[in-house]
């Protein structure tokens, strides 16, 4: 599957990994006319100085837990259905909208249990990450 970025108004299509998100500083914003900043060749500049890519990211799999839409839908399709195969939530889950899978994410995240766990486990974490670090020295 490919990713493109489509600006609809130009009809400009560009796929991802050929693009960079910069980031302006204040200090730059604040020396630009307006006519800068549609300034191709500076914010080409800019890009080079510091752009950093789009689909770049240092969540994966081992280090994060997602409730996006998507990810969701992707636990639910791969994991969940083959140990609650006769759920209903199953089926509704496949098909539900981002939107709905977003209140299930919220609810999900409103639990104190959810925080008080994520901390105690963060502090396990840590203890046994700066544990390893000092062994290894």
């Amino acid at each position: 599957m490919s990713k493109y970025i489509v600006h609809p108004g130009t009809g400009t299509v560009i796929a991802v990994d050929e693009c960079v998100i910069v980031t302006v500083p204040s200090e730059v914003t604040d020396s630009l006319s307006g006519d800068d900043y549609f300034d191709d060749e500076r914010i080409c500049e800019l890009a080079e100085e510091q752009g950093k890519p789009i689909n770049t990211t240092d969540l994966t799999w081992s280090n994060c837990v997602a409730y996006s839409p998507s990810s969701i839908r992707e636990e639910v399709s791969e994991s969940l259905s083959e140990y609650y195969p006769d759920e209903a939530f199953i089926d509704w889950a496949l098909s539900a909208s981002d939107d709905e899978l977003n209140a299930v994410a919220s609810y999900i995240l409103n639990a104190d249990e959810v925080w008080q766990n994520f901390t105690l486990n963060l502090v396990e974490g840590l203890r046994e990450g700066y544990r390893r670090a000092k062994e290894a020295k």
